[in-house]
């Protein structure tokens, strides 16, 4: 007995001089739509990463103006202590503007994430 090989998908095995071949499976077509509906998940997952990308432009910003107006001189190491001048944001309000508007990014993306890890996985608690 020869095994000769799958031919269009039919395994042929040759015995002496008879030849025997599997039938191959019948195929039924059916149309199917392309693209599926967007789920929950892929829409929160969406708003997730643009709430990230929304909270890292934020912090982009922040750490510019920073940088630009020296601010670091407003927080001292007494120790291994850091502190700030007290009343800083108001000496600076478009600095505060910035980390509030950072800090708002962030609770927005941290909630975002939270929901997606819930409904990923429904018993875990956060």
């Amino acid at each position: 007995m020869y095994v000769t090989g799958v031919v269009r998908g039919a395994l042929s095995v040759y015995h002496g001089s008879m030849a025997f071949f599997t039938k191959p499976l019948s195929i039924t077509t059916e149309t199917v739509e392309r693209g599926n509906p967007p789920s929950p998940s892929s829409e929160l997952a969406e708003r997730r990463r643009k709430a990230k990308a929304e909270f890292d432009e934020a912090f982009r910003n922040r750490i510019a103006y920073e940088r630009a107006n020296a601010l670091l001189d407003s927080v001292r190491l007494i120790g291994d202590k850091a502190c700030a001048a007290v009343g800083a944001m108001k000496q600076y309000p478009e600095y505060a503007r910035l980390c509030f508007i950072e800090a708002t990014a962030k609770r927005r993306w941290t909630e975002l994430t939270k929901q997606e890890t819930r409904l990923k996985f429904p018993g875990l608690e956060l």
